[in-house]
């Protein structure tokens, strides 16, 4: 199966962003196991000192089992996020590589033959979080949330 779609992510970035992702995903019975690309597009969020901006690109490797059209999914998620600020002095831009591990639930639905949609969200703990400090002593202005959620919807295609 190919697919692509977009994404809504909350607690993500400084706010709520949408993305993309492609993927492949061979099946086995029961069994899948996707590669994906992923992207959050830039966006930005107020803080104390004034507003930050953020954006991530990368991908994922999500085993899953199918149950009908449901199945449910391991994830992990690896990338790089970049934070910035240009209204707060005394920052410099940070690129962080990102790990994420989660889970997600998703409904496949056919449309006509071989092509689908997707519905799918999904819960991941960040275990590397970007940080934006400014100043001597560093003063913390954003630091990415520990868990965030990803909300998708994606056409798909069986290749046989």
């Amino acid at each position: 199966m190919i697919g692509a779609g977009q994404l809504l992510a909350v607690a993500a970035s400084p706010s709520v962003t949408g993305g993309f992702t492609v993927e492949i995903r061979p099946r086995w019975h029961r069994l899948s196991l996707g590669l994906e690309g992923r992207g959050l597009l830039p966006v930005s969020g107020g803080t104390d000192g004034g507003r930050v901006w953020a954006h991530q690109l990368g991908g994922a490797l999500s085993p899953c089992v199918h149950i009908g059209p449901a199945s449910g999914c391991a994830v992990l998620t690896v990338g790089v996020m970049h934070v910035d600020s240009d209204e707060l002095v005394h920052t410099s831009p940070v690129d962080v590589l990102g790990l994420g591990l989660g889970g997600r639930l998703a409904v496949d639905l056919e449309l006509i033959s071989a092509l689908g949609v997707r519905v799918f969200g999904e819960v991941l703990g960040q275990l590397n979080r970007a940080t934006l400090v400014s100043g001597t002593p560093p003063l913390e202005l954003w630091r990415q949330p520990a868990v965030s959620g990803v909300f998708g919807l994606m056409l798909t295609a069986q290749i046989r």
